[in-house]
């Protein structure tokens, strides 16, 4: 395998799990009613515009997106 291939191996595995942990921590912390850290609102908000794009962010979170 080249080294490409592997990169891309790599990714399309840890990205899914990566993504779940933040969930799941962002879900429980809001669950028990703790207060989600701003660090961790952001990088939740990134993790999630890698999978469903930054337009669709932009537009749930009432933004307009255009400089």
């Amino acid at each position: 395998m080249k080294q490409v291939e592997w990169i891309e191996l790599v990714r399309a595995l840890v990205r899914p799990v990566v993504t779940v942990v933040f969930t799941i921590l962002v879900v429980l912390l809001f669950w028990y009613g703790r207060e989600i850290p701003e660090l961790l609102k952001w990088t939740w908000l990134a993790i999630l515009g890698e999978w469903f794009g930054e337009r669709l962010l932009f537009k749930l979170l009432g933004l307009n997106g255009k400089k």
